[in-house]
C-alpha cells in the first residue's frame, strides 16, 4: 500500500473487530424480523473440530415466508468446550433456540446419523416448552452409510484399494502425473487430474472411480511405460480387464446413489417429502436386479437394497408408527398421491393426514373467522341465499376433498410456485404444508459451514479465538443479507 497509496493508513486491530460486530448486529436484526414473521422454522445441526483442535457446534435454520419462498440462515457456529454428549449438545442447542427466541417454533432438527445428536434432539423434547421437536437424520447421509455397507464386500474392497493406491501413486509422483498428462493430449481426453477417495467425503469413491475409467487408456499407456513406470511398481499397480468390467458396473449403479445425494444437498431448498418417493424410484428403476448382473453385482445391489430399506423403513410392518417422511408426501403436491406407498399405508397417512389438519390452530382459527362471517345476511351470495345454505369455501373436510381430486404435479416443477397459487383456495391445508415442506432433506447447510470455517481457519490462522471464527463464518454464511 506504501507503493499504490503512500497516504493510506491501515486500518486498526480493534477499528476492524467494532466494525465487524457492527455488520454482524445489523445482520442479526435482519434475521431476528424474518424469524418473528413465520410460525414454524426447522434447524439444522452438526459438529467439527477444527485445526486448533477446538470443537464447534453449528446451527442453522430454514424457514418458507408468507409468500412460499424458502430461505436459511447460519445461527451460531459456537466452540464446543465440553464433551460431545446427548446432555451437553441438548444445552447448546437449548441456549441457542433461547438466544434467537424460536424455541416454541421449532418443528424439527435435522442431523446426522450419531446417536449423541439423535439422543440430544429427544433430551431437548423433555426439557423444552416445545415438546414437539422432531428429531430428523440427514437422508444423505443415511444414502452414504448404505453405500459405505455395499463397498466392504471383499472383491469390492480390494478394487477400491488397488485404484485408490493407483490415484495415490499419480498424485506423488510428478513423472507420472506429466506423463498422465501429455497421454491425456495425445488421447483428446479432458485434462483433468485424478480424484483420491476420503472416508468423510459423500460420493468420493465414485468420484474416485469415475476419474480412473475415463482415464484408463492413458493410465494404462504410463503404466505400461517402463521409462515412465518400473516392473514392479506397475505390478502393483495393475487392474485387470476383469476389475476394469467390475469398476464399469459399479459405475453404473454408483452414478444413480450420487445424483440422488446431490439432489438431497441442493443449494435450493430439497424439502423431506422427496426422501421415500424418490428413494423408492431408485430401487424400482436404477437397482432391480437384471438376468444378464453376476453374483458379485447381485450382492452389492441387494445389499443396498436391503440397507436403503432398513434406513429409510421403506417397508410397513404393523405396529409401526408413521414418520414426518410418510406425512410430508401427502403435504408435496408431487406426491400427494402417495403411488410409492402401499394401499394400507396410504389410508393410514391421509387419516393421520386429516386428524392433523382438524386439529391445528390454523383450522380454529379459520372456523373462528367463519362462524363470524356467515352470521352476517349480507354475505350470502345470491344462490347461497335462494338455497338458503352457506357455502363454508374453508371448511377443512371440503380443502381436503378438493386437494385430494387436484391433478397431481409433476415431479420437476415448483411445488412452493403451486402452493402459492393456491393459498387462498386452501388456507388450512397450506398452511399445515408449510409446516411440513420446511423441513430440509438433509443437514447440508450446517456442513457447509465447517467448509466455510476451514477456509478461515487455516493453519497460518489456526489461533484464531472461537468468537472471532463464530463472527467471520456468521457473516459469510449469511453475506446474502448484507447491503
Amino acid at each position: 500500500m506504501s507503493v499504490v497509496q503512500p497516504n493510506y493508513k491501515i486500518c486498526k486491530d480493534e477499528a476492524m473487530k467494532k466494525r465487524l460486530m457492527g455488520l454482524k448486529s445489523t445482520v442479526v436484526t435482519k434475521i431476528r424480523e424474518q424469524l418473528n414473521a413465520v410460525k414454524n422454522v426447522v434447524c439444522t445441526s452438526d459438529c467439527w473440530s477444527s485445526l486448533a483442535q477446538d470443537s464447534y457446534i453449528a446451527i442453522t435454520v430454514h424457514i418458507i415466508n408468507s409468500n412460499w419462498d424458502t430461505d436459511s440462515f447460519v445461527l451460531s457456529v459456537y466452540e464446543m468446550e465440553e464433551r460431545h454428549t446427548a446432555q451437553n449438545l441438548a444445552d447448546e442447542l437449548q441456549r441457542t433456540l433461547e438466544e434467537w427466541e424460536i424455541n416454541s417454533k421449532v418443528v424439527a432438527i435435522v442431523t446426522d446419523n450419531a446417536k449423541n445428536m439423535v439422543n440430544a434432539i429427544s433430551l431437548l423434547s423433555e426439557v423444552s416448552d416445545n415438546t414437539n421437536i422432531y428429531s430428523v437424520t440427514c437422508a444423505a447421509h443415511s444414502v452414504q452409510l448404505a453405500v459405505n455397507h455395499a463397498l466392504k464386500e471383499k472383491t469390492v474392497q480390494q478394487i477400491i484399494d488397488t485404484c485408490s493406491k493407483m490415484v495415490g501413486h499419480f498424485k506423488h509422483s510428478n513423472v507420472a502425473k506429466h506423463a498422465l498428462q501429455e497421454k491425456q493430449v495425445q488421447l483428446s481426453l479432458p485434462k483433468n487430474t485424478l480424484i483420491q477417495s476420503c472416508s468423510t467425503r459423500w460420493n468420493s469413491t465414485y468420484f474416485m472411480l469415475d476419474s480412473l475409467y475415463t482415464n484408463r487408456c492413458a493410465i494404462s499407456n504410463v503404466i505400461a511405460d517402463r521409462a515412465i513406470t518400473n516392473a514392479r511398481v506397475a505390478q502393483s499397480l495393475e487392474i485387470n480387464e476383469k476389475q476394469w468390467t467390475i469398476i464399469e458396473s459399479l459405475l453404473n449403479i454408483l452414478k444413480p446413489l450420487q445424483i440422488i445425494t446431490t439432489l438431497f444437498c441442493g443449494e435450493s431448498h430439497s424439502p423431506i417429502s422427496m426422501v421415500r418417493p424418490l428413494i423408492k424410484k431408485l430401487i424400482e428403476k436404477h437397482l432391480n436386479l437384471n438376468n444378464d448382473d453376476d453374483t458379485l453385482l447381485c450382492i452389492f445391489k441387494k445389499t443396498i437394497i436391503s440397507e436403503l430399506t432398513r434406513r429409510f423403513k421403506l417397508e410397513w410392518i404393523e405396529g409401526d408408527t408413521l414418520s414426518l417422511n410418510h406425512i410430508s408426501c401427502f403435504f408435496d403436491p408431487r406426491y400427494k398421491n402417495l403411488e410409492h406407498e402401499t394401499s394400507d399405508v396410504k389410508e393410514i397417512i391421509r387419516t393421520e393426514a386429516k386428524r392433523l389438519l382438524q386439529n391445528s390452530d390454523v383450522v380454529n382459527a379459520v372456523h373462528t373467522v367463519n362462524t363470524v362471517n356467515t352470521a352476517k345476511a349480507h354475505d350470502k351470495s345470491a344462490l347461497e341465499f335462494l338455497y338458503n345454505e352457506i357455502t363454508d369455501k374453508n371448511d377443512v373436510y371440503i380443502q381436503i376433498e378438493t386437494y385430494m381430486t387436484e391433478p397431481q404435479l409433476r415431479f420437476d416443477l415448483n411445488p412452493f410456485e403451486w402452493w402459492k397459487a393456491r393459498t387462498n383456495k386452501y388456507p388450512a391445508i397450506s398452511e399445515v404444508a408449510k409446516k411440513y415442506l420446511t423441513i430440509p432433506a438433509t443437514s447440508a447447510m450446517s456442513e457447509r459451514c465447517f467448509s466455510c470455517a476451514g477456509n478461515i481457519v487455516t493453519k497460518k490462522r489456526n489461533r484464531l479465538l472461537p468468537e472471532n471464527v463464530n463472527t467471520l463464518v456468521f457473516l459469510s454464511q449469511n453475506k446474502n443479507l448484507i447491503n
